[in-house]
């Protein structure tokens, strides 16, 4: 798991906020124009959602956006449905439903 990503999302879930994916990769020394650069931190986003699910907790990476519409990109709901999480047809709506639980929990912490 990459600690240094965790941490901050960790961090950006306490405070409520949203982190875009562009601000995260220079922590994992990936560059987001690499289509190979994008998969890995897609993989290390769902070993940390996975990580996260074993463990009881919302998926941390609900506070990642995509700069501009300020929403979750495609992996976030692929790695959900891969968890076994019932999404349903509003996809926006569970995000943000998954968006709430985290930051209750972290909250709490």
């Amino acid at each position: 798991m990459h600690q240094a990503i965790y941490d901050l999302l960790v961090d950006v879930a306490r405070t409520r906020g949203a982190i875009t994916y562009a601000e995260l990769a220079p922590l994992a020394a990936i560059d987001l124009d690499d289509p190979g650069d994008r998969a890995a931190l897609a993989a290390i986003l769902d070993e940390i959602n996975v990580r996260e699910h074993n463990g009881g907790r919302p998926m941390l990476s609900a506070t990642v956006v995509l700069a501009g519409s300020n929403r979750p990109g495609q992996g976030f709901f692929a790695c959900a449905e891969r968890l076994g999480e019932h999404i349903g047809a509003d996809r926006l709506a569970y995000w943000q439903r998954e968006r709430e639980r985290l930051y209750t929990y972290w909250a709490s912490t």
